[in-house]
């Protein structure tokens, strides 16, 4: 079921001229940039007058209090209903179903503070956002006094009533044949005025789209990233197989013993600069950092084993070459028997 839009604003003597011009589409240059002035000829005026709404208001106040006590400045003489719905759910009425809408809920209003006090509704039926939804709003206003004949918004628009009219104009709808319920109860949700809203919610785009993109632009950096560890991880691993050849193949590379050693220098520097690239890379590894920081050195034991076993091999040859040597020039000498 769709919910029931409740608001209650309250006006002073100053603001009733602005607040009928603005309800009646009296100027077309209203604040409101959702109003489309081609629309406004379908607006539904339900209550007849004659004057205008400070007048009407005068005379009402004038005959209520038969002028036994004078009304203060800054009182409130208008309190403004605006009764509305979800949005969705006025695209599922008809235009005549809406304007029962309107009739219906001024009539309730009328039964609950009294017909005499409530001097205009307006539906307005011209307010369409950018994406072309219509927005209908019923704005019933009514001189806000009490049974007992005082003129005071405060008194009239307790909390409890607040509470209670909403349930009020909730059943009364549903009664009606209209299909919504009231909102949730004792919410703290507070209106904001539509240009502030409008206002807010395009801010609210753009940040919106900003961290779109920001969030775009850091999921392609996260691919990229990506890509180069899975690269890192290949090029490891043919590492760890290239050393493996080599290890299994240490008996064959006595022979070439001789080559291998003029090769060591270039051999050392290319490692070294083979070990600065992993250690550049291993900085960027987040991932997957432990788990190739064990491989690596266990990689690193393998090769100082080679290394370890080619030295000690030229040492063994040279040490028997030497002696080889020795041996003969004691021959030469004579002292070998």
């Amino acid at each position: 079921m769709y919910k029931l839009v409740l608001h209650v604003k309250h006006f002073k003597k100053g603001n009733l001229s602005k607040l009928e011009n603005h309800n009646s589409r009296r100027y077309l240059h209203d604040n409101n940039k959702n109003i489309r002035p081609e629309l406004s000829k379908n607006n539904i005026q339900f209550i007849d007058h004659k004057g205008t709404l400070t007048q009407d208001v005068k005379a009402r106040t004038d005959q209520r209090l038969n002028n036994k006590r004078a009304i203060r400045s800054d009182a409130n003489l208008i309190s403004e209903i605006v009764v509305g719905a979800d949005d969705k759910y006025f695209q599922t009425l008809t235009d005549q179903k809406k304007i029962d809408f309107g009739r219906t809920a001024t009539k309730l209003i009328q039964e609950r503070y009294g017909k005499e006090n409530v001097l205009r509704s307006y539906l307005h039926l011209d307010e369409v956002d950018d994406n072309g939804i219509q927005h209908p709003g019923l704005h019933v206003d009514l001189v806000p006094m009490t049974k007992n004949g005082k003129l005071s918004s405060d008194a009239l628009w307790d909390r409890k009533e607040l509470f209670d009219f909403h349930t009020y104009m909730a059943k009364g709808l549903q009664a009606n044949g209209f299909q919504l319920e009231r909102g949730e109860e004792y919410s703290r949700t507070k209106h904001l005025d539509p240009n502030v809203y409008k206002a807010t919610m395009a801010k609210f785009v753009k940040n919106t789209n900003d961290k779109s993109l920001e969030l775009n632009c850091a999921v392609k950096e996260i691919e990229k990233y990506k890509k180069s560890l899975e690269s890192w991880k290949i090029n490891l691993d043919d590492r760890e197989d290239n050393i493996n050849f080599r290890e299994d193949g240490a008996d064959e590379e006595e022979q070439a013993l001789t080559e291998r050693e003029m090769k060591d220098t270039a051999r050392e520097k290319e490692q070294a600069d083979e070990r600065r690239r992993l250690d550049e890379r291993t900085h960027n590894l987040v991932i997957f950092a432990e788990s190739l920081k064990e491989k690596d050195k266990k990689l690193k034991e393998k090769e100082r084993y080679i290394k370890l076993g080619k030295e000690k091999e030229k040492k063994d040859k040279a040490k028997r070459l030497k002696q080889e040597r020795e041996r003969r020039e004691q021959e030469d000498d004579g002292l070998v028997f």
